[in-house]
């Protein structure tokens, strides 16, 4: 009995494992939409200039 247990604890483990890591890529991908979008609309408003021309640019 406490075998069975072991087993099912482990099967819902390994679900909620992969469900975390399927929601945290999709966050991550939202997370770097944002980011553009966020920088597009700074390069719009004049506040910084576009990622092509900050790596033109000599350090």
């Amino acid at each position: 009995m406490a075998e069975n247990l072991f087993q099912e604890l482990q099967e819902h483990f390994q679900a909620l494992t992969a469900t975390l890591n399927l929601r945290m890529e999709e966050m991550g991908g939202r997370i770097e939409d944002l980011q553009k979008n966020v920088n597009d609309l700074m390069v719009q408003a004049g506040i910084e200039s576009s990622a092509q021309e900050q790596m033109a640019r000599p350090y």
